[in-house]
């Protein structure tokens, strides 16, 4: 049995000027960017929710204090995605 591919149509513009690209692209190379891009997302999202869970879990802060310090992560989270 012959090595899978996938067909990637590219398309650029919107008018009837626009051109089309077509690329073979070998199965295990699509499998192994799809598996760095969803290793990166987990690793994010945990890095996130570790910090979203230690301040839900610090003994020291009142309720209201809890919230401030998730409001904190969230607000660091939103100047990171800025940047980017």
């Amino acid at each position: 049995m012959g090595e899978r591919h996938y067909r990637i149509v590219l398309t650029s513009g919107v008018s009837s000027m626009s051109t089309t690209t077509v690329s073979v692209v070998p199965r295990d190379l699509i499998e192994a960017v799809a598996d760095e891009m969803a290793a990166g997302i987990q690793s994010a999202v945990q890095y996130w929710m570790e910090h979203v869970q230690l301040a839900l879990e610090d003994s020291q802060l009142s309720a209201v204090g809890r919230l401030e310090a998730i409001r904190g992560v969230l607000n660091c989270y939103n100047s990171e995605m800025r940047r980017n």
